[in-house]
Order: C-alpha cells, then structure tokens, then sequence
C-alpha cells in the first residue's frame, strides 16, 4: 500500500509480478516432491500419470498459494493470516472426499456447497482417476477376499465423482485465476479506501 502510494507500481503490476514470481518455486516444489514420493508410494509408472501428477500438484499448490494471498490483504495481521487460512484448509481437507466418501456426507453444508468449493476434491479426484480409471489388478478392501478387483471398482468404492481429470485440473487453475483476482480486488478496494 506504501509503495502504491508512492507511486512505484499499481495493483495489477503487482498481483502479476507477484504471480509469475511464486510459480517457478511451486514448480520446483512440485517436481522435487514427486520424486521423493511418487515411486516409493508405488504410483503408476506410466509416463502421463507421472506428468499429470506433477501438473496436478503444481496447481494445487498455486491454489493454495493464490488462497493465502487472497486471505493476506483482508486480516490485520501476520499470524491471524495464517491462522484463517490453515482453518479453511482444513475445512477443505475435510471435505474433499479422502477421509470420508462424499456421498456419506452431511448434504447441506458439507457436500454442498463446501466440498465443491474445496480445491482438495478436485485435485483429489483427478489424481484417483489418473492412477485408477480403466487399471486392473488392485488389491480387495475386504480382508478375506484372496481375487484382485479392477481400479473403476476402487473409485466406486471411494465414491469418487464422474468428472475427468483434465476437467479437474482446468477447475484448479480456474480457481488459481479466481483467487488472484480476489487478491487484486481486495488491494485495489484498500488502495481506494486509503486515499
């Protein structure tokens, strides 16, 4: 806000300089993660699945980073930033379907409308369809069968929604460009405010 009232630079130059400074780092972040997980996890060795992992990763975490700075501009403080946006990370968490199928959820709030607003259900659903749809062999979720099951069962048995994961990921970098322009409006709203 000093700066601006300087003179220096306007909102928009620097929402996009702050942009396309962070995503070198969320890239490096990504595809050093995936390295160290990936193939210990036993994850696909596909060559797609493991670039569709890494983008899927990469634009989780520039959601996430897209979040925070959206959330930055609204709080009056550093630990208070952070303490809203770990709250709403967790609620996110909660709700994408990982820890309790989405279709055992409490409709009116939990299914809709957070789960769907929640970035973790669409990273979480691209990435079970990369690894699952159309694959055979996995091991069966009932201890007593000794017959492997094939991976639509897997995503039937985790409830997992009917939408493709390139449709998913395009949903997260739409959200990337929803929350950066939160993060511009915001700053421009305070700008004005301060004037």
């Amino acid at each position: 806000l000093r700066e601006r009232l300087n003179g220096y630079y306007s909102p928009v130059v620097f929402t996009l300089a702050n942009t396309l400074a962070s995503l070198p780092f969320i890239w490096v972040i990504a595809c050093v993660s995936t390295v160290c997980v990936y193939f210990i996890a036993g994850l696909s060795s596909n060559g797609g699945d493991v670039i569709y992992f890494i983008l899927d990763l990469f634009a989780s975490l520039t959601v996430v980073e897209s979040l925070m700075m959206a959330i930055a501009p609204i709080v009056p403080n550093f630990l208070m930033g952070i303490a809203a946006g770990a709250g709403l990370l967790g609620v996110f968490m909660i709700v994408c379907g990982f820890f309790q199928p989405l279709g055992s959820m409490p409709q009116p709030i939990f299914r809709y409308p957070l789960s769907y607003m929640s970035f973790h259900t669409y990273a979480f659903t691209g990435f079970m369809r990369s690894q699952f749809e159309g694959t055979e062999g996995w091991g069966n979720p009932n201890p007593n069968a000794t017959e492997t099951v094939d991976g639509d069962f897997v995503l039937s048995y985790y409830e997992i929604m009917n939408i493709d994961q390139w449709i998913c990921f395009l949903i997260l970098i739409c959200m990337v460009v929803f929350y950066r322009l939160m993060f511009l409006s915001t700053l421009m709203l305070k700008e004005w405010m301060a004037r």
